[in-house]
This record gives structure tokens, C-alpha cells and sequence, in this order.
């Protein structure tokens, strides 16, 4: 399976309630940068991406 595909299906899966092929597919020592919802720059992290996701899941009421 390519890389796309792997990303593809994590990210469906998470959509039904299941994250955890996305969180598999990030190392824990991972890092990228990206921008806050005001438009700040920020690295984020595999603990910070997760804990957002978390937050996502609960304003939804899915967690």
C-alpha cells in the first residue's frame, strides 16, 4: 500500500471514530510545523496533535 493510501484510509477511519491507524502512522518523536487557528506558526508534536485531536473528538461528542 503507498504512502497515500496508508493516509487515506487512516483518515477515513478516524472519521468514523477509529484514529488509531492515523495515530500509528506518527513516530513519537515526530514534529512539523503548522499555523493556530489566529494564524501564529507553531511545531506541533505527536503529543500535541493528539491532544487537539482529542479535543476535535469531544466538542463533536463522539469522546
Amino acid at each position: 500500500m503507498s504512502d497515500t493510501d496508508n493516509l487515506t484510509e487512516a483518515f477515513a477511519a478516524a472519521d468514523k471514530g477509529d484514529a488509531s491507524l492515523l495515530v500509528g502512522l506518527y513516530a513519537d518523536d515526530m514534529t512539523w510545523a503548522g499555523f493556530e487557528p489566529d494564524g501564529t506558526q507553531t511545531v506541533y508534536t505527536k503529543g500535541s496533535f493528539l491532544e487537539g485531536f482529542g479535543e476535535y473528538w469531544t466538542k463533536l461528542g463522539l469522546a
